[in-house]
Parts: C-alpha cells; structure tokens; sequence
C-alpha cells in the first residue's frame, strides 16, 4: 500500500525519466541537487520536460529547492522568486514545495504566507483561461476512466457547476481529473484514510473521507450532506458526480451524474 515519490536529481535519472514516471506514484524535481550534477543552464528545460511528461503520464509532480530561497533571511522574496513560483504552477506543477525556507529559515510562516498567494493567483489566473489549457491524459491502463474525466470536464465548463464530486476507492480518477485542470473545486470520496491523505497532493482537490452509501439515492444525499456541512456547496447549486456502478470496485468508473444539491433524484 505504500506510494514511491521519486527524487529527480542526477544525469541518469534523466535519461531513464520515462521509465521513472511510469514506476512512481509521483514525481520531485530536486532542482538544487541537479544544478550541482549537471549544467545549472540546463535544469529549467529539464524542470519543464518532466512537468510536461507527468502531465502526459497522469503523475503528480512536486517542484522542490530554493523556491524562495532568499526569504531564509530576507522577510520578502526577489521578483524572480516570485516569478519562478508562478511559472512552475503555469507549467502544470501539483506542487511546490518549501525547504530550507521553513525548516532554518528567519521567516517560515511569511515564506508560507508568500507561496499561498502566488499560487492563489496563478491559480486564478489559469481557471480564468481558455479551455482545455491543461495537457491531455489518456494513460492506456484508464481509458475509460479518462473518457469519462473528459466528458465530465466539458459538462463542468458548459453548465458551470460548483464541484466535481469523484467517489473513488484508489484515488485514480481524482488524479486524472486534477492533471486535466477543470477550475471548479474537485471533491474526493474516498472510505480509505490512506487514499484521503494520498490525494491531498492532487492539484485542485479537497478529499473527505466518507463510507459507501448505496442505492444511488442513499448515495447522493449523503454528497450533498457532506458538501453543505463543508459549505462546499448550497441547496441548488449544480455539481457533477463521478463514480462506478460498482462503488467499492477499484477502477470501475463508468457513470456521470449531473445533480442540483439538495433536489431529490
């Protein structure tokens, strides 16, 4: 049950990203520990060729090292940090991830502080782009399941719902839904902590763990009992349900369901 975050950091772990990615759970770009490896000029493109692939093989990526490198004394970051942050988001990053900043740094809970707003508005920015801005997936292992992320993210744009609601019992959907960047609020059910705890990395994601209610009835009110206690959602608030006909089944999703919170079924 155990998920492998794999470290990019070397020249040889580079010329094997393929098969790294394709083995991982998700993927890090140690942008420090390859600067020292290999020639500092090359590790921007290498940071964006691993984004992009990841983004093609339906992987979380995690950009790491020296963020805002500046603020482990200074209380403000340089406009090239900040601009740095900003495009790793722009390129598809799941995450980007703080280190000696919080760990020795002067000013940890500011450097937080500045992170959380860049990426708020980056963020805001993409949602407020054109369609289809994110790069496509189709992993061949989950193409029905991708089929169905496709269509639920066209649904979401047309009629512009509150949230895109996945019941998932590995998390895969909700992964492959957050690699395609919808912009509404995508919510995880999941019965699993361990998979709830695993989808906190995912772009975009708010995960909740809740037990299996069925019939389908049973089901959908408890979705909207979980988004209203959460204020994720309000009575007539349109919203997308993505789930299996078989709900405890792994890899099962095959339904769509285009629901108003708190209208009977």
């Amino acid at each position: 049950d155990l998920r492998v975050v794999s470290k990019i950091e070397r020249p040889e772990a580079v010329a094997r990203l393929d098969e790294i990615i394709e083995l991982s759970d998700a993927v890090m770009v140690a942008r420090g520990d390859l600067g020292v490896e290999m020639d500092v000029s090359r590790v921007p493109l290498i940071q964006k060729d691993i984004t992009h692939r990841c983004a093609r093989a339906g992987k979380p990526v995690i950009i790491a090292t020296q963020m805002l490198q500046s603020m482990i004394e200074s209380a403000v970051p340089t406009r090239a940090e900040v601009s740095d942050v900003a495009n790793a988001i722009l390129d598809g990053a799941d995450a980007v991830m703080l280190s000696a900043e919080t760990s020795i740094g002067r000013h940890p809970i500011e450097a937080l502080r500045v992170i959380r707003d860049i990426a708020n508005q980056t963020e805001a920015f993409i949602a407020a782009g054109p369609e289809d801005s994110a790069a496509g997936t189709s992993p061949q292992a989950f193409r029905i399941t991708s089929a169905v992320v496709r269509g639920a993210v066209g649904i979401a744009r047309e009629l512009n719902v509150k949230a895109l609601v996945v019941w998932t019992e590995s998390g895969n959907t909700v992964r492959l839904l957050s690699k395609r960047r919808p912009g509404p609020l995508i919510v995880g059910l999941t019965p699993s902590e361990r998979v709830c705890r695993w989808m906190t990395l995912y772009y975009g994601v708010q995960p909740i763990r809740l037990q299996w209610q069925e019939p389908q009835q049973k089901m959908v009110a408890q979705v909207d009992r979980a988004l209203c206690r959460r204020n994720l959602a309000a009575t007539n608030d349109p919203i997308v349900i993505i789930a299996g006909t078989h709900l405890c089944e792994a890899g099962a999703t095959n339904a769509l369901l285009i629901h108003l919170v708190g209208s009977p079924e």
